[in-house]
């Protein structure tokens, strides 16, 4: 079953996100295992992301294996804060 994925993180900007998602998402192409990405500022200075992952074990690894990484090498100070929620139904415009 897909899950949902959000992640926020205090102190980190705009320009650290588009940093770190030309390691994780070159080209603009999204990882294996994620579904559908979406990113935008917090109401503190921080960065919220929003995705649908195939799988937590999934992100899990894109995270150990890529995510973490990326943040490191951008300045990432922060830990981000993760929450998993199973998704039981997507809709969007066509």
């Amino acid at each position: 079953m897909a899950v949902g994925v959000l992640v926020e993180i205090a102190n980190f900007s705009q320009a650290q996100y588009e940093e770190a998602a030309k390691d994780v998402m070159p080209g603009g192409r999204l990882a294996n295992g994620c579904l559908s990405h979406m990113a935008g500022p917090t109401e503190n200075g921080g960065w919220r992301v929003v995705d649908m992952w195939e799988s937590q074990e999934a992100f899990e690894r894109f995270g150990n294996e890529h995510l973490g990484p990326a943040m490191a090498k951008v300045g990432a100070t922060a830990r981000p804060e993760i929450k998993f929620w199973p998704v039981f139904a997507t809709q969007h415009t066509h």
